[in-house]
């Protein structure tokens, strides 16, 4: 099994509908020519599919990026896919980390639990959740519930409610009352989500003791806080807690 965790491998999370459904199995794909929603932001000699597989059950498609025991899983925003991640995923994967990107599908708290924990079988000692807007609410989620706990927790423009297709909207409140973990929360200032505003309320309900609020200027959000203006204060804000909370101890 160690031989299909490599760099750029495509991994499949097949789930049922059904509550008490067997753990969720990995198939380990071969590229494909088909056009697809990857399309100009994989390749095939990233050794990864360009084609997200779809079936009559819901279909999760993460992709691991380097090798080694710094972990980071990355959870694009809602609607969006591996590819808003995978710039950033491949600069860590050539600082060394053990990166997983994935796409949420209908259980999106399960499924983060799942995928640090296949990232953690692939040699990853230490992870950090790193979510943009919606996927910075998942992994708030992620942070508070994924047993044994992450290592750290870096939300980029969340909101202050979880957003699932099909289902109503979760309070991330109820989350962040119970994550103990590092935080680091990143929003523009005059993001129209009020994001700066949330990462400061919800700091304010996290008992973490290892807390930072990083507001930049502008209406940047999300993953696009990587680029621009903001680039040169939030890139290397986010690598350095990368790389302190993913530190051997």
């Amino acid at each position: 099994m160690r031989t299909a965790f490599v760099a750029g491998v495509t991994l499949t999370l097949l789930l049922g509908a059904c509550a008490s459904r067997p753990a969720p199995a990995i198939a380990v794909s071969s590229p494909s020519p088909s056009p697809s929603q990857l399309d100009g932001c994989v390749n095939p000699g990233d050794g990864v599919p360009a084609e997200l597989r779809e079936s009559e059950i819901t279909t999760v498609t993460a992709i691991m990026l380097g090798t080694g025991t710094r972990g980071v899983v990355l959870t694009p925003e809602h609607g969006g896919t591996i590819c808003q991640w995978l710039p950033f995923g491949r600069t860590l994967a050539g600082q060394g980390y053990h990166v997983l990107i994935w796409d949420p599908g209908l259980d999106p708290v399960s499924e983060i639990g799942y995928f640090t924990g296949v990232l953690r079988a692939a040699g990853a000692n230490h992870v950090v959740l790193v979510g943009a807007s919606n996927g910075a609410n998942i992994a708030t989620f992620g942070a508070a519930r994924v047993s044994p706990p992450v290592d750290g927790l870096a939300w980029l423009s969340g909101e202050d409610v979880l957003y699932v297709a099909g289902k109503d909207a979760r309070p991330v409140s109820e989350a962040a009352g119970q994550v103990v973990v590092p935080v680091l929360f990143i929003a523009a200032q005059d993001d129209p989500m009020r994001c700066a505003y949330v990462a400061d309320e919800l700091a304010k309900l996290m008992p973490a003791k290892q807390k930072r609020v990083l507001v930049v200027p502008g209406d940047k959000h999300g993953v696009a806080l990587l680029s621009g203006d903001s680039r040169s204060v939030v890139t290397p804000a986010l690598t350095d807690f990368l790389d302190i909370h993913t530190a051997s101890s």
